[in-house]
């Protein structure tokens, strides 16, 4: 076999990512919380009891296993969980996850809105509010007063289009919205809310570095004889995946037809962070184009059938966010298998793509695998299972799942070679090395 070495500079991160509402528990004051109640969700329950202190144990093994970075997220409701009243408990309880962080060799990287807002802000209109910016811009400032101390990555939002797209108009996230006007409204909210507290972080801590995980979905039409698909397909990527982006770097408003100014909202990012799971297809309908999975012949896909193993699909993402000409973090790539079948060869091929683009100095600075133990996973409940570490939710026990010692090996080294994919992705070996021979 050929033997080779895929080596990243000194200073990449090595993450995992988890949020707040998946796995603190017991959050009764956010928006998803009344969502599950009302029944259109499954309880998120004790989650994995971070709010009860055993963020510490998966802080050590984060570390333990040779990651130098932790992606994670404040709850906006236990922070200010009236319009009037900040509880600074809140504040100092994330305080000391990041200072532990810290501790433990870890750079915290912290998200102010991962798909969860208090239930008072949804009632006073959500992102549909034209307060909204101000109320967020509030929010940040708070936090970034109390954390910047510890932390030097700020993400304002979480999959912005994803997220208003499940709400305002999929709606199988909890949101007032009722199609895709309500959608370009909050959107446009949404984006203001950003650059508001992008500003306000920067006051309060001028050397922080701010940014958005913008979920990344190459779109192809799902009937290739059908121009309606392929209209389709970009009307859809026009949306999911250019909306914010543009409207950050080059100050415009896109929609469907048209675009507008927005020069206030320009030049906003210290980075750009991508978030890939799988490509997609999408649908031509009269009422409304839609978006399903995407099955590359011969590559594997995840035991629910949603996400695709389609690594060259995640290159062309990470050469397109490089237009940018910003900085760039991989702020979450996974995929659900809970008997750990096809993440490891989605993890290595994956992360081959990554070093493809460093190498190719499209300026990917570090790299976060989504996610680092099971979690609450939205409007699909307890059954998708993302995590490095197994989550048994009655026992509260975690278990190494053997991807994580290949996630391991990657990290303590800083490279990936072709003795650790065979050890534990040896069906990866002629992806990586296509010269080598068959076997």
């Amino acid at each position: 076999m050929v033997s080779a070495q895929y080596t990243f500079p000194r200073s990449f991160l090595w993450g995992s990512v988890t949020s707040a509402h998946q796995l603190e528990g017991e959050e009764r004051n956010n928006t998803w919380w009344r969502w599950e109640e009302e029944g259109r969700a499954a309880p998120t329950g004790r989650a994995a009891e971070w709010w009860q202190g055993r963020w510490r144990e998966d802080i050590a093994r984060t570390a333990e296993t040779g990651q130098n970075a932790l992606r994670f997220s404040v709850e906006w409701s236990r922070i200010q969980p009236t319009p009037d009243r900040w509880d600074d408990s809140a504040l100092e309880h994330y305080r000391a996850i990041a200072r532990e962080m810290v501790e433990h060799g870890l750079t915290p990287f912290l998200t102010l809105h991962h798909f969860t807002e208090p239930i008072w802000f949804a009632e006073s209109g959500g992102w549909c509010n034209p307060e909204a910016p101000t109320l967020f811009a509030e929010f940040a400032a708070r936090t970034a007063a109390a954390l910047k101390a510890y932390v030097p990555l700020w993400c304002t939002f979480n999959e912005p289009s994803h997220y208003i797209f499940q709400g305002y108009i999929a709606g199988v996230f909890p949101a007032d919205g009722s199609g895709w006007e309500d959608g370009a409204q909050a959107a446009e909210g949404m984006a203001r809310a950003h650059a508001a507290a992008y500003e306000a972080i920067h006051r309060e801590h001028p050397e922080a570095r701010v940014g958005v995980a913008f979920r990344q979905t190459p779109l192809s039409a799902a009937r290739r004889p059908f121009p309606t698909d392929a209209f389709a397909a970009n009307r859809l990527g026009r949306w999911l995946n250019d909306y914010f982006p543009t409207a950050f770097t080059k100050g415009r408003l896109l929609r469907p037809w048209f675009s507008r100014r927005a020069p206030k909202l320009a030049n906003t990012l210290d980075w750009f962070g991508v978030s890939y799971y799988s490509p997609a297809t999408a649908l031509f309908t009269p009422q409304a184009p839609l978006w399903g999975m995407l099955k590359p012949p011969h590559n594997p896909v995840s035991e629910h059938g949603e996400i695709a193993h389609a690594p060259e699909a995640f290159r062309a993402v990470l050469k397109r966010a490089a237009r940018y000409r910003l900085p760039i973090f991989v702020t979450a790539n996974g995929v659900e298998d809970s008997a750990d079948s096809v993440r490891p060869r989605y993890l290595a091929e994956h992360i081959h793509q990554v070093w493809r683009a460093v190498n190719c100095g499209e300026g990917v600075e570090g790299y976060f695998h989504y996610s680092l133990l099971d979690g609450y996973e939205w409007d699909k409940g307890w059954e998708r299972k993302f995590g490095l570490w197994a989550l048994d939710r009655e026992t509260q026990a975690r278990t190494k799942r053997p991807s994580a010692e290949l996630y391991a090996e990657i990290c303590r080294n800083n490279m990936m070679d072709t003795e650790t994919v065979a050890q534990y992705a040896p069906e990866s070996l002629n992806d990586l090395l296509p010269l080598s021979p068959k076997s």
